[in-house]
């Protein structure tokens, strides 16, 4: 694969793991161009594509993605509060502009879960009391097939 200009990687034998891993990367470079979409359209036509990313482009320059993200994930409870006033902001600010961002309504829900709890500020912790929060619940776990229990 190497040569052929993949990237390999080695993820064992266990087909559910690597198909699991597969999905979860591409929920990362899926998701971001939902979010990039979200940010774009609107930018644009304002004319603050170009300036938007400019200001984006050092993102990652001096920080490894992995450490930003345990950063970003445990940085978010003592600043859950008020992310969840700026989400507001973007929010107003998309929809003055005539769109939606559903990606940033659902990332100002989860601020706003996260600053109705206390979580302390570390990844680990952050990632397990989201738990709740993201679980699907099985309301039809005891229904047959049909969904009336029979």
């Amino acid at each position: 694969l190497a040569a052929g200009g993949f990237d390999a990687l080695d993820a064992g034998t266990d087909r559910e793991r690597v198909a699991a891993f597969k999905m979860y990367r591409s929920m990362i470079t899926k998701g971001l161009r939902q979010l990039f979409a979200e940010m774009l359209v609107p930018a644009s036509e304002q004319g603050l594509e170009g300036e938007v990313l400019a200001a984006l482009a050092d993102l990652f320059e001096e920080t490894a993605l992995d450490e930003w993200v345990r950063y970003a994930t445990a940085n978010t409870p003592p600043h859950a509060r008020r992310r969840v006033g700026e989400l507001d902001e973007i929010l107003d600010t998309v929809a003055d502009a005539g769109y939606e961002a559903p990606t940033v309504a659902r990332a100002r829900a989860l601020h706003a879960f996260v600053a109705e709890r206390e979580i302390e500020p570390d990844h680990d912790a952050v990632v397990t009391a989201l738990r709740p929060y993201l679980r699907v619940e099985d309301d039809d776990a005891d229904a047959g097939a049909d969904g009336d229990g029979a």
